[in-house]
């Protein structure tokens, strides 16, 4: 029985190996994303993104009419639209419902982990190290976590290690098609989200410094072709986002973005997407603003990413063999130690010194270069298909506790520096297990997951959906009570409807000056002011459940 088993794990390929985990983890995230939305912060938060992905699918009809703008500028929302418009693409197969969009994540998460593959393949030209580099994408949490919800940060981060391999294999040898093509695919993580544009420039940087290697396992950097190929990855994705801002507007939400982030080097300096406006810009900035980035500088900034790294990002379990064999690969392949440590400490060096948000979801394009380091590493480990069966089943241990709630992994949750603001949040951990990103908005643990009040929803729904009503008013303080009948979630459920039948569309608005123009309102019971319209019919009621939310009320004219 034992050399039956021991023949059969020799036997078994390393791309079945990634099939079998990538299966685990797609039934794992399916299973999750079809329980239910997964909710975060206030106001129906969660559906943001949705309500912006139903107003790009109607971007077409609204261009160019009597309220409309032009094109780019009804595309352009909280983020640049190429998600929106890909998922609306794959919507025709999904259906644009948010349960069913957001398990659009696993394209992503199994694009990132081809990525890794792939880069682990130009190292080495080892199957086995690209299959655990690959199986090392899909078990990353904080990866599988995200891919769980319809955000931008997983898109980006697949997109943005799609380059990579890309530029590995063409920048000495083909640098003008390998910049042009890195370039493009830059430029589509750009117009997911605006963190493509930094994070991407130090992923290429860290490439454009490893030495590479020819196809018949020959060292080779050739210098001058790889900074060509750099130079025009940067000008195809600077001049394509410059671009998107001229067509979008001045208050396109790359460019403004860009001034929160960068102090004014966006919309402003940038609006008019010229070349010049840009380098204005930047003399602007590095003038008023870029002599004090030590003063942006923290110890908490490196203590939060260094603790909420592990205990978030990949958890305290699958850290000692991620940096054991990170720490055995770095020891047999110098070239991938480049690329893991530049784009690792250029990362790091941003989020220190720029970013003044501190946020652990700035970690998930820095991690995937360990992830690879450590695939290299597994490589040379003596006995490495034990091992790797060994990290495996540690990964899948991880994977099934933070989808399920299985109480398998000792999870005793902790804190230090309670009563932190969001620019400076506490410490938390949750044991050996993988906990939740700050305030569950990139991923959350199902057993800490608030619930959504589905039952809430689709009851108040009903009342509305009957009422056909051309303007909603939901006073703040109904918002703030009721965790069933927020903005968010009525302004894409309305146009999630209105797919359908345009009568069931309407407009929402949260002024109490709109009173006297609002057929139809919703308030919480026991408030009243002068947004509870007097003597007008209740039209229904509903009772979220639980948390003792107080009950909802929907009035109508009389």
């Amino acid at each position: 029985m034992k050399r039956r088993l021991q023949a059969l794990l020799r036997d078994l390929r390393p791309w079945r190996w990634v099939l079998l985990v990538g299966l685990i983890v797609s039934i794992l995230v399916t299973a999750r994303v079809m329980a239910g939305m997964q909710p975060y912060g206030v106001e129906g938060a969660h559906y943001i993104e949705h309500a912006e992905r139903m107003t790009v699918l109607g971007a077409p009809h609204r261009a160019g009419g009597p309220d409309g703008g032009s094109l780019a500028d009804e595309l352009d929302g909280a983020f640049p639209p190429l998600l929106h418009l890909i998922t609306i693409g794959l919507g025709l197969f999904t259906g644009q419902a948010a349960e069913r969009v957001a398990l659009t994540g696993l394209l992503w998460l199994w694009g990132l982990a081809a990525a890794l593959g792939a880069t682990a393949w130009l190292f080495t030209r080892s199957r086995f190290a690209a299959g655990a580099a690959a199986c090392g994408g899909l078990l990353l949490p904080a990866a599988h976590g995200f891919a769980t919800r319809y955000y931008y940060d997983l898109p980006m981060t697949a997109l943005l290690w799609a380059m990579v391999p890309v530029a590995l294999a063409t920048w000495d040898r083909k640098p003008i098609a390998g910049g042009l093509g890195v370039g493009a695919i830059w430029l589509a993580a750009d117009l997911i989200k605006w963190s493509a544009l930094p994070f991407g420039a130090f992923l290429l940087l860290a490439v454009a410094v490893t030495p590479g290697r020819t196809p018949n396992g020959a060292r080779t950097f050739r210098i001058g072709a790889r900074v060509g190929a750099l130079a025009l990855a940067g000008l195809v994705s600077i001049g394509g986002s410059l671009a998107w801002i001229a067509l979008a507007g001045a208050e396109s939400s790359l460019g403004v973005m860009l001034d929160v982030m960068w102090a004014g080097l966006g919309s402003s300096s940038v609006g008019s997407g010229s070349v010049g406006g840009l380098f204005d810009g930047l003399r602007t900035w590095v003038a008023e603003r870029g002599l004090l980035l030590g003063s942006r500088f923290s110890a908490d900034k490196l203590v939060y990413y260094g603790v909420q790294g592990v205990t978030t990002v990949v958890s305290p379990l699958l850290t000692l063999p991620l940096v054991v064999l990170a720490v055995l690969g770095a020891f047999k392949h110098r070239a991938a130690v480049v690329l893991a440590v530049v784009s690792i400490l250029g990362q790091l060096i941003f989020l220190v010194l720029w970013i003044p948000v501190i946020d652990e979801r700035f970690l998930l394009t820095s991690v995937p270069a360990l992830i690879v380091l450590a695939a290299l590493g597994l490589e040379e480990a003596p006995r490495r298909v034990p091992v790797a069966i060994a990290v495996a089943v540690l990964g899948l241990w991880v994977a099934v506790e933070f989808h399920t709630g299985l109480p398998i992994l000792p999870a005793t949750n902790w804190e230090a520096a309670p009563g932190a603001t969001w620019e400076a949040p506490p410490l938390r951990g949750w044991g050996l297990a993988a906990g939740d990103s700050e305030e569950q908005r990139g991923w959350s643990r199902a057993a800490t997951t608030q619930d959504n009040h589905d039952a809430a929803r689709k009851e108040l729904w009903a009342i509305v959906e009957e009422a056909r009503p051309q303007l909603v008013l939901i006073p703040n303080a109904a918002m703030e009570a009721s965790p069933a009948g927020e903005l968010y979630w009525l302004d894409y459920r309305s146009m999630l409807a209105g797919m359908r039948d345009q009568e069931l569309m309407f407009e929402l608005d949260v002024d109490c000056g709109m009173i006297d123009e609002a057929d139809l309102v919703i308030v919480s019971a026991g408030v009243e002011g002068a947004c509870y319209p007097q003597g007008w019919q209740e039209r229904g009621t509903v009772t979220p459940p639980g948390d003792g939310a107080p009950e909802i009320r929907v009035l109508v004219r009389p």
